[in-house]
């Protein structure tokens, strides 16, 4: 999103989105910075925001299959997933920061999809509750903080997932700034259950050490390999479509550990799946609709 007028003193965009058989548009509230990931015109930007996941979602959530995107924000990745052509499954988009929540609700009820998405305006965490969270300039930086400005519901996915009887998690991705960890622990039974792939983002300190919590509460559930995606470069781009550095290993994936970690680039998405899947081959599949994002396109004026 981006440009458009404004409107008591609130700056608007447009949201476009393309379906199989319709184009939609939404009116968004440019106050909340994550929008500027649909921006196509930024070179960061131009094969979508976070592009590895965008193949991870194609390559591995069926066309009737389920999605959990825990951190979800306005919900660029539901609405990805429900863009698709034949896409029947389920979505569940959850966002605790009230503004942000407000946001996707307006997304979804403008673009046409809530019989596809499903929004839950809570945290997830490691045990029922509440808990603080801080409200950050860019919106897609809001966390659970002990000095946070407001106060959010917690809940687990197990007893999220339980009390919808959901049959099926083909992906969960989880960005929740440094809370990785405890909605992986409170997701135990549901990876155990279900077996999904796992994708979560990760940070280095500024003292560049690893918060390795994610990796040993995944390994406490069952045996995972872990591996970032590299994309081929572009030259116009930044590093949310391809990441830089000797440390990358030549190809497409890089297998990595919480102790290797510490040597690639300071934020970045972590694949987590069972030893027995053939990765690379599942992610031919996902190049392949990579390439044809334009064909379903989410893009702001």
């Amino acid at each position: 999103g981006g440009g458009g007028g404004r409107g008591e003193g609130v700056q608007r965009g447009r949201l476009h989105v393309r379906f199989p058989d319709r184009e939609a548009m939404a009116v968004v509230d440019m106050t909340n910075t994550q929008f500027i990931g649909a921006d196509r015109s930024l070179g960061t930007f131009a094969r979508g925001y976070e592009p590895d996941i965008g193949m991870l979602v194609d390559a591995f959530v069926p066309d009737d299959g389920v999605l959990v995107d825990v951190g979800a924000n306005w919900g660029y990745f539901p609405l990805f997933l429900a863009a698709r052509p034949g896409f029947r499954g389920h979505i569940l988009a959850v966002e605790p920061f009230p503004a942000s929540a407000a946001a996707l609700d307006g997304v979804i009820a403008a673009t046409s999809i809530g019989h596809l998405v499903e929004p839950l305006a809570i945290a997830l965490g490691a045990a029922p509750g509440r808990a603080a969270m801080s409200a950050e300039l860019f919106t897609g930086n809001n966390r659970i903080s002990r000095d946070g400005a407001l106060e959010v519901p917690v809940e687990t996915l197990d007893r999220v997932v339980a009390a919808r009887k959901l049959a099926r998690l083909d992906l969960l991705k989880i960005d929740v700034e440094g809370a990785e960890a405890d909605v992986i622990r409170g997701a135990s039974r549901t990876i155990a259950r279900h077996r999904p792939m796992v994708v979560f983002e990760n940070w280095l300190d500024a003292a560049g050490k690893v918060d390795a919590a994610p990796f040993h509460a995944l390994q406490a559930i069952a045996d995972h390999a872990f591996y970032a995606i590299e994309l081929d470069p572009l030259s116009d781009t930044g590093p949310q479509a391809t990441l830089e550095g000797s440390a990358w290993a030549t190809g497409r994936l890089c297998p990595l550990t919480a102790e290797s970690r510490s040597g690639l680039p300071p934020r970045i998405n972590i694949v987590a799946c069972r030893p027995e899947i053939d990765l690379a081959a599942r992610l031919s599949v996902g190049t392949e609709s990579q390439l044809r994002m334009e064909d379903r396109h989410v893009a702001g004026s």
